[in-house]
């Protein structure tokens, strides 16, 4: 497919796809695997099941394998929905809201008030 690969002594791997631009390094110790698109964004997946995609923005996407995924924006803020359907936003300050799955939405902060 053309692709460059470079393999390093320790095992890591390198590979350049010309025609994509995208470049794929593979930690061969810890067996995780992070690409670049030629648009900045990254991803990255690990042995765990938890993959994350970053964008040149500063957003982050993570999925894990429980179901959980977080956003966590650029400004600080990040977003987790559970998979039982509770949602937490938490925010820079220390507060956080959480809704549950029916609606029920409260505010925790960090002084556990």
């Amino acid at each position: 497919d053309g692709s460059a690969v470079v393999c390093y002594t320790n095992g890591d791997t390198k590979r350049t796809h010309p025609r994509t631009g995208v470049v794929t390094y593979t930690y061969a110790a810890a067996r995780t695997t992070h690409t670049t698109h030629p648009d900045g964004t990254e991803e990255f997946s690990f042995p765990s099941g938890q993959s994350e995609r970053h964008a040149p923005d500063g957003r982050k996407d993570i999925s894990f394998p429980d179901g959980t995924r977080k956003v966590v924006l650029p400004g600080g803020v990040s977003e987790s929905t559970f998979p039982d359907g509770v949602r937490v936003v938490e925010y820079p300050e220390g507060h956080r809201d959480v809704t549950t799955p029916d609606g029920t939405a409260h505010r925790e902060f960090p002084d556990g008030t």
